[in-house]
């Protein structure tokens, strides 16, 4: 799994993952930046193989001026 900021958080989700059984990473990445998406996948690859899933949850929220 991926984290922007929190890896508090992602390791949290990974630790719930693994203990029902399956296999969880969690890497930084800013998934706005080639490079760190790139890094990912590469990091994915060295510990894992390969990737079986790709799920995104990023919300984008719409700024809204406030008077």
């Amino acid at each position: 799994m991926n984290y922007g900021i929190s890896s508090a958080e992602a390791e949290e989700i990974a630790d719930q993952i693994i203990a029902g059984g399956g296999r969880a990473i969690a890497i930084r990445a800013n998934v706005l930046k080639h490079d760190d998406v790139t890094n990912l996948f590469h990091e994915i690859q060295y510990q894992a193989g390969k990737a079986d899933i790709l799920s995104n949850n990023a919300v984008m929220n719409p700024i809204i001026e406030v008077n």
